[in-house]
This record gives structure tokens, sequence and C-alpha cells, in this order.
């Protein structure tokens, strides 16, 4: 079978070649553009943001974890805590400020843990034109952890999100992205925890009766007033959610009907959990990427836990793959015909992958 242009560039993304036509000469117009690495590198910077909690009035800082385009070729590694670091993010890196309006992926990690865990995904998504913001949902990280969690946490995480989104966009003019970030369409990726998140940015009706009913007695009305203050964004058209999935009572019955953005599930295959949010969601735009032999740790680059089923390379290949066409399909609004195969699954990009689709009503 004939590998589109398209496929074998995506493909390609974890070789040391460009293949012909796949770099920012590609001529097919309207087609995504794939700039291909090996190891691509990043610049990379700290920021943070403070904001108030609607409903709770709570004043909350977040740091903020960007990437973004550097002609730099070496520089200082990222520490993103005591635990991790990054040789191929460049800390405080020189600017290639980008010549027009660079898309935005916004990242929201799993419960403990933090926004440099997406380091590896990030840098694809660089290599490809896009800045990325990943958040540290502060009281939910590997090193600063509340426990019990706060029963608001998980629409606290939403407007950690919206924060994040907002500072991003209102960047001083000093700032060399400043002016040169598309804002008004973007896509969140979220991993386990962060995959409810991405969820309920992305739209999903929250059932509030349900709710109260599941924190009463013990939570306070600021607490309730926080879900009910929540409105989603509609700034964000697409969200990737990485084997983590809305809670079941905490939706409405008819949750994904109205839902803004599209969605991507990628999780492992075989899992009942999935099948049962699809099957309930349908009404939504959602595509399902299943991926045979994968584990929970085959989607990020932290380094707790191993997959024995599938190679840690070969999980965050294919997570790349689908997450950059998805994001070319819906926030560049590509009408490729070869992108839309893979993302339908008419082409397969991987043997291990399953995609199924259903659209919004």
């Amino acid at each position: 079978m004939r590998t589109p242009l398209f496929v074998a560039c995506l493909l390609s993304l974890v070789t040391a070649a460009v293949l012909p036509g796949c770099g920012s000469d590609a001529a097919d117009v309207g087609a995504p553009v794939v700039d291909i690495a090996a190891d691509p590198k990043a610049g990379f910077e700290f920021q943070e943001t403070t904001y108030t909690v609607p409903g709770t009035g709570e004043e909350r800082t977040i740091r903020l974890n960007v990437w973004y385009p550097t002609d730099d070729t070496e520089g200082a590694l990222t520490r993103f805590n005591a635990i991790s670091v990054d040789r191929g993010s460049f800390l405080n890196a020189s600017v290639r400020v980008p010549s027009g309006q660079a898309p935005v992926m916004i990242y929201t990690h799993g419960d403990r843990g933090w926004g440099g865990s997406a380091f590896t995904l990030a840098r694809q998504f660089v290599a490809n034109g896009w800045i990325v913001v990943a958040v540290d949902h502060t009281g939910n990280t590997v090193l600063d952890n509340i426990d019990p969690r706060p029963f608001e946490f998980d629409v606290l995480r939403a407007y950690d999100v919206r924060a994040a989104h907002d500072h991003i966009a209102d960047l001083p003019a000093e700032h060399p992205l400043a002016g040169h970030l598309d804002t008004s369409r973007v896509m969140l990726v979220g991993h386990s925890y962060g995959g409810q998140t991405a969820w309920i940015v992305g739209g999903v009706e929250l059932d509030r009766d349900a709710i109260e009913a599941r924190c009463a007695p013990d939570c306070v009305q600021a607490e309730l007033d926080a879900y009910a203050m929540y409105e989603p964004d509609p700034r964000v058209v697409a969200v990737v959610a990485m084997d983590g999935e809305v809670r079941s009572d905490s939706v409405a019955d008819t949750g994904f009907t109205n839902m803004q953005a599209a969605v991507m599930a990628l999780t492992p295959s075989d899992m009942e959990r999935h099948q049962v949010l699809f099957d309930r969601s349908v009404g939504a735009d959602v595509t399902w990427v299943q991926l045979d032999g994968a584990c929970h740790e085959s989607f990020t680059s932290t380094n707790f836990g191993v997959c024995p089923t599938m190679e840690p390379t070969t999980g965050r290949r294919i997570t790349a793959n689908y997450a950059i066409a998805f994001g070319s399909r819906h926030v560049l609004e590509s009408r490729n015909a070869e992108l839309l195969d893979v993302l339908d699954g008419t082409t397969e990009v991987d043997p291990v992958v399953t995609v199924t689709h259903h659209a919004a009503e």
C-alpha cells in the first residue's frame, strides 16, 4: 500500500532525515507543515500568573512552562523540578520570532504530575510551528500535592487552564512572542487527570446537582459556586485526552451534546471504561485512537513506571503523530485529504492503532 506523503512525514518524526516535501517548502496548499527531527530542540522559559478563582475568591498563582522556537543549538538544560531534567529544552534561549501568528497548544498534567512531563511532545509541536504552554497545577504536582484533594479541584484545574490561556494571550509588549500568537483558537492536551480536565474545558456539561449531592455534607458553598460559575472557553476548539476520562457521575444526561471542542481520546486498547465513555459521548465530535499494547505511561515523558508491552518511543511517536494531525485539522482548519484519511482511520499510521469516530450531531 502506498504511504501518503503526510503519513510518511508524520512517521519520520523520530528519524533524523527530512523527507522531500515534508519541510516548510511542502507545496500542497492547506497541507500541514511537518518539520522533521529525531530529537528536536526548543527554547524554554518559566512564567507565572495569578488570578482570582470564581466562587471561592482565592488568589491563586500557577507556574507555566513555555516552549518556543529558537535558533540556538546549545544552551543551559531545563530542570523542571528536583527529579526531572530535559537536555533538549534550552532554558531562556533566544526566541526565533514566528513569521506570522503561531498556533498555541496548552498542556495539563496528571494527578501529582508536572507540566514539564510534556517535554518530548512539546518539542515536537514546536518543531511544527507551535508554541506550547504547560500548566503546573499548584497543589496537585509531584512535589506540591494537597491530600486529600480539595473538592473543587476538578473545576479548579479548568480555571488554571483559562488563566494560562489569558496570560499567554496578553504577554507584555516587550516579550518577543507578543503579537505573534494566535490565541483565538487553541488546543488543550491532557494526560490522566489532565485528560478529565481536557473533557471539562472542551465543554462537557457538568451535572451540578450530582456534584452537590456527592460533596454533601463536607464541602462549603464557595466550592459549589466554583462549579456553578464555570463556563467553557469557546477559544478552545480541540482537546486531546490521553488515557483520561471525565467522571461519569459528574456529567449531565445530555452533557456531551453541546461540546464546543472536538475531542481526541488517545488510550490503551481493550479498556471498558473508555468504551463506556465513547458510547456515552455520542452527539459530540469524538475521535478515539486506541494503541494496542500501550500503558498509562506510554503517552508522556515521565520516568515513572515502565510499560512492559510498548517501547516508550513508540507511544510518544504515535501520540505526537495524532495530536499534531488533530491540531492541524481543528486549530489550523486544514482540509488536506490525506490528513483527514489519517484521522478517520482510512490510512494506517501504525499497525497497533485502531481509530473510531463519531461526529457531532
